[in-house]
């Protein structure tokens, strides 16, 4: 196994350790706020604050998706995954999976909180989004390739 190949099982790993522990702490907080071990709808009242939580969270969620789908076929992202290869990759590897996660996080954070089922429909756009940028490490591979 050549020293390239060690470093993109590396990179593979750290994507994919990120990968599932923000599906793990979106779901455990989603049970939380389901079960009553944090109340739900704190926030339910404030309803400007609703409002322009809920309209900055659309926005950034269309954004956030659309962009982390396309992130990899940029040209300047494309040429850089090619010529420094995994250093790149996990350059890149966690921005997209960042943008993707902690708006994810913050859906369900603003669902729990607000008690308003927008938050919820927008974390499961994010949720359809995740298994196409899914680290497996054929991608990995694949990604860094020309």
């Amino acid at each position: 196994m050549t020293m390239e190949n060690q470093e993109i099982i590396r990179v593979q790993r750290v994507l994919m350790t990120l990968f599932i522990s923000t599906i793990t702490l979106s779901v455990l907080m989603a049970l939380a706020f389901v079960t009553d071990i944090v109340p739900k709808g704190l926030l339910a009242g404030e309803t400007q604050s609703g409002f322009l939580c809920m309209s900055l969270m659309e926005l950034l969620t269309l954004f956030v998706g659309w962009m982390a789908l396309r992130l990899f076929k940029m040209k300047k992202v494309h040429d850089d995954l090619v010529g420094r290869g995994a250093a790149a990759l996990q350059k890149w590897g966690v921005l997209r999976l960042a943008m993707l996660d902690l708006t994810l996080l913050f859906n369900v954070l603003f669902y729990g909180l607000f008690n308003h089922t927008t938050f919820f429909y927008l974390a499961v756009i994010l949720f359809i989004c995740l298994p196409f940028v899914y680290p497996s490490l054929n991608r990995c591979q694949s990604e860094i390739e020309a």
